[in-house]
């Protein structure tokens, strides 16, 4: 990751998930993961859901070991993905990305501190700013693969 920066309150910032679903990504899903593993901001989970890709995707996630969290499901398209890695997300926050995203290193740091007034960056636990969802908004659509 690349170095924090010093703004006020960085120690008390809520912790991001990063949820992508991903579908016979391969080709891109490692320049997405890069993106997001050299943000300025130090408090991410990112979780990669495979929908069942017939591609090389799963050998993509392996390389990254433990610094993603990954889930494979049978595929069942999109938004089941996105709501099963916003399911499971741990962070207060979460920001959607797709598999072919790629985000400026400072896009997360950036989205929490400056979404928030100045009046809430003594709140930050409990702030939702601009430009991410909790994870109540975030399970947006329902699907049933059974």
């Amino acid at each position: 990751m690349n170095a924090p920066t010093n703004r006020p309150g960085a120690e008390k910032r809520p912790l991001v998930t990063v949820a992508i679903p991903a579908y016979n990504a391969a080709l891109t899903l490692g320049h997405t993961l890069d993106s997001v593993l050299t943000q300025t901001y130090p408090h991410i989970e990112i979780i990669v859901v495979d929908d069942g890709s017939t591609d090389s995707t799963p050998d993509v996630l392996r390389a990254y070991g433990d610094r993603v969290r990954s889930v494979r499901l049978p595929h069942c398209g999109l938004p089941k993905a996105r709501n099963t890695g916003c399911s499971i997300a741990r962070g207060a926050l979460i920001a959607l990305m797709d598999a072919d995203d790629i985000c400026m290193p400072e896009r997360i740091e950036a989205a929490v501190y400056d979404g928030l007034t100045r009046e809430d960056q003594d709140k930050l636990e409990a702030a939702t700013p601009t430009g991410f969802v909790g994870p109540e908004q975030a399970i947006a659509w329902g699907v049933d693969c059974g």
